[in-house]
């Protein structure tokens, strides 16, 4: 038998954080969307493992640290057993370096913990699963809104 939860915890920036990723600097002026960072934690009884996005340009491995370790304390995950991963969104909080950009860590360990407490969450709500596969295509459920291209 296999059980699965699942958690989130928002991550979304103050304003006035820098939003990098661009060649230029670019401040949060206000939210459309919040921020968020997702987990889905799977126990089959021997081996637990979690598996989070987050709404990041990029996480760095001082990030995923602190957010493994955060979630062992929080709910005896190993912290080898966490996977973090950034969704690439160019228009999140201040956790990358380059393109004239310094990770701002105060809000990097803001969203470290909060990694750590939607791992918890889903660590929480674990109930027993079943687990399948399939594909289908669902145009319209991601797009770059951004831009206007050419032919609309």
């Amino acid at each position: 038998m296999i059980r699965v939860g699942f958690g989130a915890a928002c991550i979304t920036p103050p304003l006035g954080k820098e939003m990098p990723g661009l060649f230029e600097k670019r401040y949060a002026e206000g939210t459309l969307d919040d921020l968020f960072a997702r987990a889905v934690v799977l126990d089959d009884g021997r081996t637990q493992a979690a598996m989070v996005q987050t709404d990041c340009v990029f996480v760095r491995h001082e990030l995923v640290t602190v957010a493994r370790n955060e979630a062992q304390r929080l709910c005896g995950i190993p912290a080898a057993s966490c996977l973090i991963a950034a969704t690439h969104t160019h228009s999140g909080g201040p956790v990358f370096r380059g393109f004239m950009a310094e990770p701002d860590i105060e809000y990097e360990r803001f969203v470290a913990e909060k990694v750590g407490s939607a791992i918890a969450e889903a660590h929480r709500r674990l109930e027993a699963a079943e687990v399948g596969t399939g594909t289908d295509a669902a145009p319209g459920v991601a797009f770059n809104r951004r831009f206007e291209m050419r032919n609309g």
